[in-house]
């Protein structure tokens, strides 16, 4: 039943007694709608924003994507092409004394550039105190984990003297830094001082000055400077792990492939909007392809369905009406040939038992008579004997 059809079929011994059925539209599966066949991949982004440039179906190198509807997600951002982000998670850096640290993302101050890795960071400040010729220092050590991101001196007090140094920063009651590698490249990330005082600092005791220290960890997200984190959803939100995970850091502007036979490049950093997704189609080569990925869908291909049913019933009862038909057509035909047949036997055939029997008697008939005839042929001969 997959294409139209108009077919006579004789019926009757009389040429003009058929029987006709017609087949009026293809009942394959794209003509009903319940399923198409896709000869080659396409993936579309439907929403059409601009943080998606463009999607594209490519090579499969894992389990490709079945037909349907996703989600690609901007989960974070980089502040813009030439500056991280930093987002706090937990925990907080600050001292009885009244100082407390931040970080924020920021641009290179100098020299080489080795910017933090993307991901989950914990850092820690280390207050260290030591007489040094009279003199007392206030370090700050800077960690990641085991790891030191370097030591700032971040204050000094002769104690000869009683002068402090950086009273600047004092008098500001703050100071910043970017965080810089023992091998002197910046990390691109700042930490701020907030609350100092020159009491901060120094605890005046009878055996010299000592300093307060700086307690707990900051743990924070960074993203680096023209990123974004991204993942892959289905039509539900629900995370997707492809090629590089389910969270995924990809530079602003580049290709990103799933493995799944889906491409998408990023739109400018600038494009990027954090907590945002763009809708995305994906539809793999197959000879019956259907897309139930969201419940509307689903719903309405149901609907489908149910019409395409309709139709398919209705013509399977026009066939079977036919076949009702053509089976009493055949039990007509066969009468009539079984009548037609017999009457041509009693024409055609004749019926041995009965002609001899008729042969028997014509021959009786025939002795018969010539007997009589031969008797009838005596008698004058009789009568001239009387005469002799």
């Amino acid at each position: 039943m997959d294409g139209s059809a108009l077919k006579t079929f004789q019926t009757g011994v009389d040429q003009n007694e058929t029987t006709s059925w017609q087949l009026s539209s293809k009942h394959d599966a794209d003509t009903l709608g319940v399923s198409s066949k896709i000869d080659n991949a396409t993936a579309t982004n439907t929403t059409g924003n601009t943080m998606v440039a463009s999607a594209d179906a490519v090579k499969v190198t894992g389990t490709e994507f079945n037909t349907g509807t996703y989600k690609f997600a901007v989960l974070d951002v980089a502040t813009d092409a030439t500056t991280g982000s930093l987002v706090k998670t937990s925990g907080a850096i600050s001292s009885a004394s009244g100082i407390s640290v931040s970080l924020s993302a920021g641009t290179q101050s100098s020299g080489s550039y080795a910017e933090m890795t993307n991901g989950a960071h914990s850092f820690s400040f280390v207050t260290g105190s030591a007489l040094v010729s009279g003199s007392a220092m206030l370090t700050l050590e800077v960690k990641d984990g085991t790891t030191s991101y370097g030591s700032y001196v971040v204050g000094q007090k002769d104690q000869a003297s009683g002068s402090v140094t950086m009273a600047n920063m004092i008098s500001a009651g703050s100071y910043s830094a970017n965080l810089i590698t023992s091998s002197g490249s910046d990390l691109g990330v700042k930490f701020t001082m907030t609350g100092i005082t020159a009491s901060s600092f120094w605890t005046e005791g009878t055996s010299g000055s000592t300093m307060g220290s700086l307690n707990g960890d900051y743990a924070f997200n960074y993203i680096q400077k023209n990123t974004a984190k991204v993942q892959f959803q289905n039509a539900d939100g629900v995370a997707i792990s492809v090629s590089g995970g389910s969270e995924i850091y990809t530079q602003a502007g580049k290709a990103l492939d799933t493995g799944k036979g889906l491409q998408v490049t990023l739109g400018a950093i600038t494009a990027l909007k954090k907590d945002t997704s763009e809708t995305l189609t994906y539809e793999k080569v197959n000879k019956h392809s259907v897309d139930v990925s969201t419940a509307a869908k689903a719903g309405a291909y149901m609907t489908t369905l149910d019409s395409a049913l309709d139709l398919v019933n209705s013509s399977m009862a026009d066939l079977g009406s036919l076949m009702a038909r053509m089976d009493i057509k055949a039990i007509v035909a066969s009468s009539a040939q079984i009548n037609v047949e017999s009457a041509y036997n009693r024409i055609m055939n004749a019926n041995m038992a009965e002609e001899q029997v008729n042969a028997s008697k014509f021959q009786v008939l025939q002795q018969t008579a010539v007997a009589m005839l031969a008797q009838s042929n005596q008698a004058p001969q009789a009568i001239l004997s009387l005469f002799k």
